[in-house]
């Protein structure tokens, strides 16, 4: 995928869009992207996001790892780490997050039931 081009958001199970973003479209660490990204996370107030947090990766981006979470709190969006065995989902702080080359998240919105992948 070169970094001009995007994919539509195609309808997922019961109506709702899902998009798909590259790796080289979001290293500019900004968690809603694109517009696109921004119009299905406003369309969908029960929207889940898996992502991979890498605190060196937005670094180099010109990014400040607080920023980016302090981006992703103002959407609305609580985050919970991804257990790379067991794929349940463990409670962590801004603190830890910061610390680690490298976690999956998951971001749901506060009072939005979420569950393990398994």
């Amino acid at each position: 995928m070169d970094g001009g081009s995007h994919r539509q958001p195609r309808p997922g199970p019961q109506g709702i869009d899902s998009c798909r973003c590259g790796q080289d479209r979001c290293r500019g660490g900004r968690a809603a992207d694109s517009s696109r990204n921004e119009e299905t996370i406003a369309r969908n107030p029960d929207i889940r996001i898996l992502l991979e947090f890498a605190p060196e990766h937005l670094r180099r981006a010109g990014v400040e790892p607080s920023e980016f979470l302090d981006e992703i709190s103002s959407l609305g969006f609580g985050f919970r780490r991804i257990n790379e065995e067991t794929g349940e989902l463990m409670d962590t702080s801004r603190q830890d997050l910061e610390a680690v080359f490298s976690a999956n998240l998951e971001l749901a919105r506060d009072g939005q039931p979420s569950g393990g992948l398994r």
